[in-house]
């Protein structure tokens, strides 16, 4: 019925009311059922997201063995969806923690800052553009990038 209505451009039911945009999509995704073999198949998505013991057992001991590992990753790695992951590490109560570099202040800190205010100070007065805001600091040399670097454990790290 749906189908006649769709090829006749009928835009209600048979009752009056108008026929919803989603009906005939519906209509059509039954006349032309999804190839089983396609990745794209919504059906494959949904078996995915079902975890058995075995695979949450994987997925613990992947993120235990590298807490550092991406849950894109691990998803990829264990050909199920991020959300899956994701909502198995929230029910066994681990959380992600963001690393903050943090550095030790020792007796003789404050000296050393108030020295290294006055050097700076006066070598910006002697050139205005000794600090512009294209400057970047690294550190040994590396660049640390800690911006989506997440810590997936059940206690907090620090």
């Amino acid at each position: 019925m749906l189908e006649s209505a769709r090829r006749s451009g009928e835009t209600t039911e048979p009752n009056g009311w108008p026929m919803p945009a989603v009906r005939p999509y519906i209509a059509a995704r039954l006349a032309n059922p999804i190839d089983n073999n396609n990745n794209n198949n919504h059906n494959t998505l949904l078996l995915k997201r079902i975890l058995d013991d075995e695979q949450k057992l994987d997925i613990l001991l992947d993120i235990q063995d590298n807490p550092h590992k991406p849950t894109r990753q691990v998803a990829a790695d264990n050909d199920v969806i991020k959300t899956s992951i994701l909502r198995l590490l929230k029910n066994e109560k681990y959380r992600p923690y963001k690393i903050h570099l943090v550095q030790e202040l020792n007796d003789d800190d404050p000296d050393c800052r108030l020295e290294f205010c006055e050097i700076m100070a006066n070598r910006c007065q002697d050139n205005p553009l000794f600090i512009t805001f294209i400057l970047t600091f690294v550190l040994n040399g590396t660049t640390v990038n800690k911006q989506n670097c997440r810590y997936w454990s059940t206690e907090n790290p620090h």
